[in-house]
């Protein structure tokens, strides 16, 4: 269980800090594409100017933060690490189920004859998808000790 812990506020920290610095990207892009009709591009990444994600990955970023904050009351390191990853996790689910709509709006597309081009990389290689898969095994984690703390 001390092992456990001590992952659960590693990785918390090191994802709250990617998961903010990933948020001032976002907003950085939407302010640049908004007011200087520019972009920042990283490579293989899509930095998509969204203010609606940007609270998203801050919002999960200061939660999973937590470890900095409460390094001795470990009930509110838990329960912000908890809230933090509800709200990456369910980023990548919606994400995830636009890469699935895609897929669906292509295949439609091919059975009735017309040729779409969606790209599809660009979506899964999205801050919210690609933190969300690395945010799973922390929210397993967290359940696990929340359910041994519900026990006692």
């Amino acid at each position: 269980m001390k092992r456990l812990k001590s992952f659960i506020i590693v990785t918390s920290t090191l994802l709250g800090t990617t998961y903010l610095i990933f948020s001032i990207l976002v907003f950085a892009n939407w302010l640049l594409s908004t007011f200087y009709n520019v972009g920042i591009t990283l490579e293989p990444l899509t930095i998509p100017p969204d203010v609606g994600l940007f609270i998203v990955l801050f919002s999960a970023g200061s939660l999973l933060l937590a470890p900095v904050y409460y390094k001795k009351d470990f009930i509110k390191l838990l329960s912000c690490i908890f809230m933090g990853s509800i709200i990456a996790l369910t980023a990548f689910i919606v994400q995830t189920l636009v890469i699935l709509s895609n897929i669906a709006n292509i295949y439609v597309g091919l059975l009735i004859g017309e040729e779409l081009e969606v790209n599809i990389a660009s979506l899964i290689l999205r801050p919210d998808f690609l933190l969300g898969l690395l945010t799973i095994p922390n929210f397993l984690a967290i359940v696990k000790i929340l359910k041994n703390y519900i026990r006692m």
